[in-house]
Parts: structure tokens; sequence; C-alpha cells
């Protein structure tokens, strides 16, 4: 919970400490890979492109592991679907637009229902976030007002 903690104040350097720190005892767990990349978050946000990527691929081979969860809807729980979601961040704060986008989209179509609607509400709408960003960087204002404007809607519909 530090890491969390530390990421949502702002304080980057204490994200990837206390990350490390709660590995160091995780062992091959869901806790470790949340711990991973809540690491590969807090190097995001300092901007540290080359360790962020490291992380990310340490969570991925943790992951890859561990056997597939029994209730991936449980908070505590790492599935694929919720490493794609916080790689989508990840990437938005590196700037990596591509991977951040191709890792929204994936969260968008993995959590969206035929009819429409949402199993993960807050993903979705963090993954239209993201989006926004990157099209805000390529100056694709048509599209970034889409985003925009189906993000709140999103929320609502759920």
């Amino acid at each position: 919970m530090s890491a969390w903690f530390a990421l949502v104040e702002g304080r980057y350097e204490d994200v990837v400490t206390a990350a490390r720190t709660g590995q160091a005892i995780a062992g091959q767990s869901s806790a470790m890979v949340q711990l991973t990349l809540q690491e590969a978050r807090g190097l995001a946000r300092i901007g540290d492109r080359r360790e962020a990527d490291k992380a990310l691929s340490r969570g991925a081979d943790i992951l890859a592991k561990l056997p597939m969860p029994e209730n991936s809807d449980h908070h505590f729980v790492f599935d694929h679907a919720k490493w794609i979601f916080y790689a989508a961040t990840a990437y938005t704060w590196l700037e990596d637009n591509d991977r951040a986008e191709e890792h929204a989209l994936d969260t968008i179509r993995m959590h969206t229902r035929p009819d429409g609607t949402s199993n993960a509400p807050m993903r979705v709408a963090d993954a239209h976030i993201d989006l926004g960003i990157v099209h805000a960087r390529r100056g694709d204002l048509d599209v970034l007002g889409q985003r925009v404007g189906d993000t709140p809607q999103l929320m609502l519909d759920q």
C-alpha cells in the first residue's frame, strides 16, 4: 500500500523504493506483479524509460508463471488484463504513444461488453484518458474531442 500511496501523492522515488522493498518478500505472487508494476509506474513518472521497461517486462514474466486466477475481479489479484491496463498508463507517462495507445485500446476492448457497457468502468475510463493524452500529443484534436466526450458518459452508463 505504501507504493500506491506514494504514487497518488506524487512521491515517485518513494514509489520505487516501497515497491522494491515489497518485492523482496512477495515471492511469486499477484502481489509481486502488483509491486513490479507499481515500480514501473514510479519509474515512468520519474522518466526512467529503460528501468520502467525492465520492470514492466519482469511483471509480465512473473504473471506468465502464475496460475490463472480463480477470481480476477478481486482487487489484489493480478491477471493479464490488469497488467495491460497498468502498462497503458505507464507507457502514457513515458510518452511512448504507440504502446500506450495499443494497451489502452486493448483495455477498452477486453472490458467492453457486447451491449457497450463495461465490466471495469474505471479501467475503461482511464484507458480513454490515456488515449486522450496520446491524441493530444499527436495533435489529433477531433479524436481527442470524441475521447474526452465519451469518458464521463462511459462512467455514468455503468
